[in-house]
């Protein structure tokens, strides 16, 4: 399973934030509070900005994803 979550750009408390999860795509406003950005089922923690945490909810199970800044290779 694969996971890109990008947050676009934050305002205050409000998120945009774009994501595809499991094949599951979705673009929206979400909350910004203390390191994690809370949208939809959807949470997004990071301590360091470079790692962090994607914490999905699938029906009545829990999926949490080790998740890593994407870096491009250059040319």
């Amino acid at each position: 399973m694969s996971a890109a979550i990008q947050v676009l750009s934050i305002g205050g408390r409000d998120a945009q934030v774009k994501y595809s999860i499991g094949g599951q795509t979705g673009q929206g406003t979400g909350t910004a509070y203390k390191g994690a950005v809370e949208f939809g089922n959807v949470q997004l923690s990071s301590k360091d900005g470079l790692t962090g945490t994607a914490i999905y909810q699938v029906g009545h199970q829990t999926l949490s994803l080790a998740v890593k800044k994407f870096t491009p290779k250059t040319a």
